[in-house]
């Protein structure tokens, strides 16, 4: 008789624990912007029906349906609000969840800038967002959740990033995070509609993950002034685990004593027996992600692309200046000096990846046409020409460059996802 009560109690108990209100969106203490989206549903103990719903806003009705869920967007002031969901069963049993909520105008949350929310969009599809803190507390990290799985997290105050999707409707949020635990998102919806046109002619080449091929070549004194630069210890190493964004990124380290020493690295792609591949080429895209856990300790990044065909040498140079002009640099092949574009190149994000896309272009009439820069989805057209030189040489490659500072600080970066294409 005691085994058949307990059975019974325990029954109850198992049927009463799964019964309530659940809050899913917004999250208990999250800062959100108005309109606020909420979700939940209302789950009745067994036997019982949910048969409505109320949402109070700070004790007021401002929502109701008869049904044991609720989806909707709600207009709210900027400040701290309580958001209370009850439901009732057809017996008037009373089931509700509340959570707290701190409402911030849309400029100190979250900023899309693609897709379009509600917009329809091709696979694979790109999302660029970037959030700012309501707070004194910096954005700490950004994630992407699709259908409500995260697909996507940076650990920074901006996102880029490319994903594939099926065909349908699917429930987007961004989130991000200050540093004092705050909690922004930003819920929306798109429809993927096909596949999305590839940016490239179909007969670019793509050169993928270059940042975890063999035959990488590197020197010090060659990337100082006049090529005679001082010497500088460095090394590569291939197939990071961590931090990496593929799985396995490249960390280029340097270090010594003397003050502004440089290393650089290239990558021959093209050689002098492949002039039937050089020679159609004119259109070039340099693509890669970088980290870095301390930029402040680097004098600049420079990242190149070289084409020898014909006996001319396009030396396509750009580098982001940001400690002794926060400029973008380009190089001036006849003169052999950089030159300011006066485009502002920020100071990288510490323990994020930094998108960077660089567009050159031979012209027919075999000039050097700086067509473009972006750095973590903010693109400057510049469209600047400039003579080539001579060489004897043919072949394509690719250069990274990391210079040293005032101090010589020892420093790494990591690089992932590093490409070219080419047509």
């Amino acid at each position: 008789m005691c085994k058949v009560l307990l059975s019974i109690f325990l029954s109850l108990a198992t049927a009463s624990s799964f019964a309530g209100v659940t809050i899913t969106s917004p999250a208990n203490g999250a800062t959100v912007t108005s309109s606020v989206h909420v979700t939940a549903s209302a789950t009745a103990d067994t036997g019982k029906i949910i048969s409505s719903a109320i949402i109070y806003l700070d004790n007021v009705n401002v929502f109701s349906i008869f049904s044991n869920k609720v989806d909707t967007n709600l207009p709210v002031s900027t400040g701290s609000h309580t958001i209370l969901v009850k439901s009732w069963d057809n017996s008037g049993k009373i089931y509700q969840q509340a959570v707290t909520v701190n409402v911030v105008n849309s400029t100190s949350a979250i900023t899309l800038s693609a897709p379009l929310a509600g917009s329809s969009v091709g696979s694979p599809a790109r999302f660029l967002a970037s959030a700012k803190s309501a707070t004194s507390f910096p954005i700490a990290s950004m994630a992407l959740y699709v259908d409500n799985v995260k697909v996507f997290a940076a650990f920074s105050g901006s996102m880029d990033t490319t994903q594939p999707l099926t065909a349908g409707t699917h429930a987007i949020i961004i989130k991000s995070w200050d540093n004092s635990g705050a909690i922004y998102q930003l819920p929306f919806t798109v429809n993927v509609s096909g596949t999305a046109a590839t940016p490239y002619p179909s007969n670019a080449i793509v050169n993928a993950n270059l940042d975890q091929v063999s035959g990488w070549e590197s020197c010090d004194a060659c990337a100082g002034a006049g090529g005679a630069g001082p010497t500088a210890p460095r090394s590569l190493t291939q197939g990071v685990a961590s931090p990496s964004m593929d799985g396995a990124s490249a960390r280029f380290s340097m270090g010594g004593t003397t003050p502004y020493s440089d290393v650089l690295w290239w990558k021959k792609l093209l050689t002098s027996t492949q002039i039937t591949q050089n020679r159609p080429l004119h259109s070039f895209v340099y693509d890669l992600y970088f980290y870095m856990d301390n930029p402040t300790v680097a004098q600049s990044l420079e990242w190149d692309v070289n084409q020898f065909v014909d006996g001319k040498s396009f030396i396509f140079g750009s580098q982001c200046s940001y400690r002794s002009r926060s400029t973008w640099d380009i190089w001036d092949n006849v003169n052999s000096h950089w030159i300011s574009t006066g485009v502002v190149c920020p100071i990288p994000q510490a323990f994020a990846w930094n998108h960077i896309v660089l567009e050159f272009e031979r012209t027919s009439d075999n000039r050097l046409h700086y067509i473009s820069m972006t750095m973590n989805g903010v693109k400057h057209y510049l469209n600047w020409y400039y003579a080539p030189t001579a060489t004897t040489w043919s072949g394509v490659t690719i250069n990274y460059q990391m210079d040293g500072d005032y101090r010589q600080d020892n420093y790494s970066t990591w690089v992932d996802k590093m490409s070219l294409i080419y047509w």
